[in-house]
This record gives C-alpha cells, sequence and structure tokens, in this order.
C-alpha cells in the first residue's frame, strides 16, 4: 500500500531535495526540469500491456535499457546536459527502487519482484506436471 506513494515520493520528492540544496538560486526551474526526466516512462506506451505490476521497468523498456542508461550517465559531465541528466538518472533509481522492494512469499520468505516472477512461472510448471 504504501509502495506506490515511496515510488512517486521519490520521483517529486528527490529532485525537489536536490534543487533546493544544489540550485538554490532557481531551484524552480531545476526542479521542473528534472521532473521532466519522468516522460522516459512514455516508452510504457510501447508495452502490451502498457502497465503489468510483476513487470520491472528497467531492461525492458526502450528508455530504460542499460543503453539508455549509460548514456544518461554521460549526460552528467557536460554542464549544459546535467539537469536533464539529473532528473533521468533520478527517475532510474526511483525504478531501481521500486524493483528491490520485497514481498513476502506464501513462506513468510521475502523475494522480490523478478523472483515472484519466476516462483509464479515454477509453482504453474509444477502443476502442469501433476496432471
Amino acid at each position: 500500500m504504501l509502495q506506490p506513494f515511496a515510488h512517486y515520493g521519490t520521483h517529486i520528492f528527490l529532485p525537489l531535495i536536490v534543487a533546493l540544496i544544489w540550485y538554490k538560486s532557481h531551484w524552480k526551474q531545476a526542479f521542473l526540469i528534472m521532473l521532466a526526466g519522468m516522460l522516459i516512462d512514455l516508452d510504457h506506451l510501447m508495452a502490451n500491456p502498457i502497465f503489468d505490476p510483476n513487470r520491472c521497468s528497467i531492461g525492458f523498456h526502450l528508455l530504460h535499457s542499460s543503453f539508455a542508461i549509460l548514456f544518461y550517465i554521460f549526460l552528467l559531465i557536460p554542464k549544459k546536459s546535467r539537469l536533464v541528466a539529473l532528473g533521468l538518472v533520478i527517475h532510474i533509481i526511483a525504478d531501481s527502487e521500486e524493483e528491490a522492494k520485497t514481498k513476502l512469499d506464501k513462506d513468510g520468505g521475502i523475494v522480490t519482484k523478478r523472483e515472484v516472477t519466476t516462483l509464479d512461472a515454477v509453482a504453474l510448471h509444477n502443476e502442469l506436471e501433476k496432471k
């Protein structure tokens, strides 16, 4: 229940904190530019289904690929692209944090989203073998 608040809170409040600390004189402009990093979620529109709660964005969507993330990191170097890059990197951090959140499985053990999907597939396979 709190997980969506934490996820979207990171998307919004982390850029705000960065803007308030390092861009004090023009924090509003810096915040809005970094907030525009959420536009990379437009790549979700190319997926089918558009939203899947068990799918990790990192490595699945085009603008969340390893190549894209590396490009965002390199964009941190030039001063002219730094704010945009900070917004993109913060977005990736928020999405990575979402993936790392854990869920309890039926036995009370802790597993990640990816492991839940794998465990579900294994359970389905075992059920089919029994029949």
